[in-house]
């Protein structure tokens, strides 16, 4: 099993250097660089900042969906609050 970390000013780097508008049509273009990051990987966390960020829940249904169908991943584990 192998495993990436990036350190803050890396990911801070990747993200200005990649970052596109996910919304729309645009989604899928997008979740693709993060498909791509996650390679073959079979368990991705995703968090939020915040319990009550209320605005990041369409984009990530709309990035869990983009796992679900170009991914394969097909379970999902919510934390317990």
């Amino acid at each position: 099993m192998s495993f990436h970390g990036y350190t803050q000013n890396e990911l801070k780097r990747f993200v200005l250097q990649n970052a596109v508008a996910l919304s729309g049509e645009n989604s899928d273009n997008g979740f693709k660089i993060i498909g791509e990051a996650i390679g073959e990987a079979k368990i991705v966390f995703i968090g939020e900042q915040d319990h009550g960020d209320g605005s990041t829940f369409p984009v990530k249904a709309d990035l869990i969906k983009y796992l679900h169908e170009h991914k394969g991943f097909n379970v999902l584990a919510f934390s317990p609050g």
